[in-house]
């Protein structure tokens, strides 16, 4: 999908006014010129043929068109509705005062004095640029002045006028490739109406969604509603032990005293409750995320919302009286503490309250409350990551408000005094207001869509028949069709068995399940143990042999710890059967490049796991085996443990990535290892070797840093490990050298991807204004992941331009040479000061005014 703005002034420079509109969060396609002439002039002819048709159609029926006196009004006091194409499923928001003439192949929105018109013509990303550089010298009409590249939606941004016109002109080109292609043409006489209607389009532009395709995987999911990158979590398939504290957050611990982990979501509960309980509840939040018991979150974007914002469920107390509640004890106690700002509830079980159906509604024959509540907790999750579809907000209607306006007779604010006859929504709780509505109505059109409230199950139905009475899926598509449509019929991983608190995942690691193959090793080594695991002899270093925390630093013991990461052994390649031998000899050809440029560190054990790998058993036996024999701290704290762990991880895999795994801090052997998820597609996308390069960056950087650096504490006052000082520098300078020492064998485009980094770079200061300085540390890394999606950008992107000014300043080898070896002896800020010969806060003030040059000159630093 493509769409072209136009915007017409009379106040100041256009392009000044219509960077306010660009609204996205997805990570930066590069566009790449390809010939399109033929495509540009199929554009510029239909667009002409289109709208010469269209002043026909509006000249014929112009008496239904808004009033040519009217005057839109703000974006935030326009009453909007959804624009949905029934062809490719594309939708986005729109005023409702605008008039829509649908006239295929093109869908055209008319509002006084501008139109937006929708065609379904698809742009390639690879055809983009050629495009809109014909596209816009094509039109005869158009004298261009000067043309800007945009990010996401990927796209130029051009700046002109008409020809005899003295206005100067914005056109946007913006894509969503496979949808189709929209035009704008905007005219406004008065600069405040311009102004309103810029606000009206940032709103459209941001509502902009794709139709839900994505599937769950384990360490990322596509959001059907934007191109934003894929989600990264770590998450594990909950054993619902019950643990006595929280391990993360403590403020918790001063009140609650019972702790189960489901998928990183925590049920919590104080020392009184039942733990029988506790678990139903636990279990009953576990087949909500994972409904269909496959050991996975269903709906991973929802997850990582409630994980990322510390989600809780509470299980506690109402107390006799006021005061004596447990939710108002704690609220007391936490006040002050990380909890008070950090924590978010959403909903409560009572224990001495609720209606509790454990074992499920069939066997107790009552009502579970459990239902409603959690399910209010995890629809957090739904509103934020799919607000066209389920959002609550009164401002910008969803497919949810939509259909809960038409089931309650009306669009109410507030609670009526009384409802439509042919409402059959009628929740009547005055302090409940319009997003607390909507919240109630998705609860129950999810309960009558399980069939969680047939009258053969429980009476809740005839119960609540004052505020709902739709009990089943049968009656909810005939009573509510939109809400049964919403539900049923976008793909959306929504619960679809009611939960009873049995939760079973369909999840067991056992080594029956899995033909053991001996591994693939890239060299023949002496060997000891099962599996061909090979045991390394320590490096002893005098004053290293005792507890960490009584360690005395000095030159001589660095010395022997760096000195004891080097290794003469040939790094170790496992791969399983399946996997392509090409594939192999790419990250071969890469660490023998990277070894050259570094040196020779580790030993280092590389694991490739492909998707569905039928070996992944055997690639977590030697992965966990490699430390385990070598008596190393293992995953888990067992073998068995971390082999279990390990292996249900690795089956999980079903995209594209790589983990470093750094050497224990001490310890007598530098062991590092890497574990490549899917690196078949990273192959056959040509992205292997660099990601490989990336990687030994990192063994490199580890292998340099024996001790770890003090920038911050956590709560305790404990330091945290941060073995190269800023958290930018980790990712930016391993991004960067890959890149660098990648392009120089022809394996990638190193200034094509350095410029696409620097549109990143470039983006994330002007939209969110963010930089460097805010990922410095690891709390500072959390708190942008709080603010917005953004943080890759900074820490990858960023962080690799900076490495490329920095590069510029000293030089390739200073930097790898003397900044990487240095650190352990003098710290962070000393060596980095030594080296590029400026303190950090005068780094941050010169490379922040780097980044305002242009671009032309910011290209030209690179090596």
């Amino acid at each position: 999908m493509v769409f072209i703005f136009s915007l017409t002034s009379c106040g100041p420079p256009a392009e000044e006014l219509a960077m306010t509109m660009v609204a996205s969060t997805a990570e930066f396609e590069s566009a790449v010129a390809v010939s399109a002439k033929e495509l540009a002039m199929t554009i510029v002819a239909s667009t002409a043929e289109f709208e010469s048709a269209a002043a026909v159609t509006l000249e014929q029926t112009k008496t239904d068109k808004p009033s040519e006196t009217s005057k839109p009004t703000q974006s935030k006091h326009l009453d909007w509705e959804v624009f949905r194409d029934p062809v490719t499923g594309v939708s986005f928001r729109y005023p409702s005062a605008w008039w829509l003439i649908d006239d295929p192949p093109w869908v055209r929105l008319e509002v006084n004095p501008g139109a937006v018109t929708w065609e379904r013509l698809d742009i390639p990303y690879d055809e983009l640029e050629q495009v809109a550089e014909e596209m816009f010298e094509l039109d005869t009409h158009y004298i261009e002045i000067s043309r800007l590249q945009m990010l996401d939606p990927v796209g130029y941004m051009s700046t002109g006028h008409f020809e005899n016109e003295s206005e100067e002109l914005v056109r946007f080109l913006l894509a969503y490739p496979g949808y189709g292609l929209m035009h704008w043409k905007i005219e406004a006489p008065e600069r405040s109406l311009l102004d309103e209607h810029l606000i009206t389009f940032e709103d459209i532009l941001a509502s902009v969604t794709l139709p839900v395709t994505g599937t769950k995987t384990q360490d990322g999911a596509v959001n059907p509603l934007s191109t934003e990158a894929s989600v990264e979590m770590i998450w594990k398939t909950p054993t619902l032990e019950v643990l006595s504290e929280h391990p993360e957050i403590d403020c918790m611990n001063s009140v609650f005293d019972i702790f189960v982990d489901v998928f990183g979501v925590y049920v919590v509960a104080t020392s009184d409750a039942p733990m029988n309980y506790v678990v139903h509840t636990a279990n009953v939040l576990a087949q909500y995320i994972d409904n269909d018991a496959d050991g996975m979150p269903d709906a991973l974007v929802v997850l990582e919302h409630l994980v990322d914002n510390k989600f809780v469920v509470p299980v506690w107390s109402s107390g006799g009286g006021f005061g004596d509640s447990d939710a108002e004890k704690f609220f007391e106690k936490i006040r002050g503490t990380d909890c008070e700002d950090s924590v978010r509830m959403g909903a409560s079980m009572y224990y001495d309250h609720d209606e509790w159906a454990l074992g499920g509604m069939q066997q107790a024959g009552t009502w579970d409350t459990n239902l409603e509540e959690v399910w209010h907790i995890i629809s957090n999750g739904w509103y934020e990551s799919y607000p066209d579809y389920f959002g609550v907000s009164e401002r910008f209607p969803s497919m949810l408000t939509d259909a809960m306006d038409v089931a309650r007779g009306g669009k109410f604010i507030s609670t009526p005094e009384r409802y439509p006859e042919n409402a059959w929504y009628t929740y009547d709780d005055e302090s409940c207001q319009y997003d607390c509505m909507a919240a109630e109505y998705f609860y129950w059109v999810l309960m009558a869509n399980l069939d969680a409230l047939d009258p053969a199950l429980t009476d809740k139905c005839e119960s609540s028949e004052d505020e709902w009475y739709v009990c089943t899926q049968a009656q909810l598509a005939q009573v509510d069709p939109l809400a049964h449509s919403l539900l049923n019929d976008y793909d959306f991983a929504l619960p679809t068995t009611i939960p009873d608190g049995y939760y079973s995942p369909k999840v067991s690691v056992s080594q029956e399940q899995s033909e053991v193959v001996t591994p693939v090793a890239s060299h023949d080594q002496a060997t000891s143990g099962p599996q061909n695991i090979p045991v390394y002899d320590p490096i002893l270093c005098a004053g290293a042999d005792v507890e960490p925390h009584l360690v005395q630093m000095n030159e001589t013991l660095i010395d022997c710890l760096i000195e004891g990461n080097r290794s003469d052994v040939a790094p170790v390649v496992v791969a399983g059967a399946a996997m392509d031998p090409a594939a192999v000899t790419q990250v071969h050809e890469a660490l023998d490049a990277g070894i050259e440029i570094l040196g020779a560190w580790g030993p280092l054990h590389i694991v490739m796991v492909g998707i569905n790998d039928p070996d992944h058993i055997m690639l977590a036996e030697h992965l966990c085996g490699i430390y385990d024999k070598n008596d190393l701290h293992v995953r888990g704290g067992s073998l068995e443990t971390c082999v279990t762990e390990t292996a249900d991880e690795f089956s999980r895999y079903d995209c594209c990535g790589a983990a470093h795994n750094p050497p224990i801090p001490l310890s007598r052997v530098g062991l590092q290892s890497i574990q490549f998820s899917a690196p078949e597609i990273q192959y056959e996308g040509g992205r292997l070797r660099i990601t490989t390069l990336h990687e030994y960056v990192h063994v490199f950087q580890n292998a340099q840093t024996v001790w770890p650096n003090e920038l911050d504490s956590d709560a305790d006052g404990r330091i945290r490990v941060y073995n190269h000082g800023m958290v930018w520098m980790e990712e930016g300078s391993a991004e960067f050298f890959a890149q660098y020492f990648g392009g120089q064998r022809g394996w990638t485009d190193y200034s094509a991807n350095m410029k696409e980094n620097l549109l990143s770079a470039r983006r994330v200061r002007s939209e969110w204004g963010l930089s460097l300085r805010d990922v410095e540390t690891r709390d500072g890394q959390a708190r942008v992941r709080e603010l917005c999606d953004c943080g890759g950008m900074l820490y990858y992107e960023t962080g690799t331009w900076a490495t490329a000014w920095l590069v510029n300043r000293s030089g390739v080898d200073a930097f790898l040479f003397d900044y990487f070896p240095q650190l352990s002896y003098d710290g962070w800020k000393v060596t980095f000061q030594n080296v590029f010969g400026l303190t950090m806060e005068e780094f941050y003030t010169e490379f922040d005014a780097f980044l305002d040059l242009p671009m032309q000159e910011q290209m030209a630093i690179l090596p």
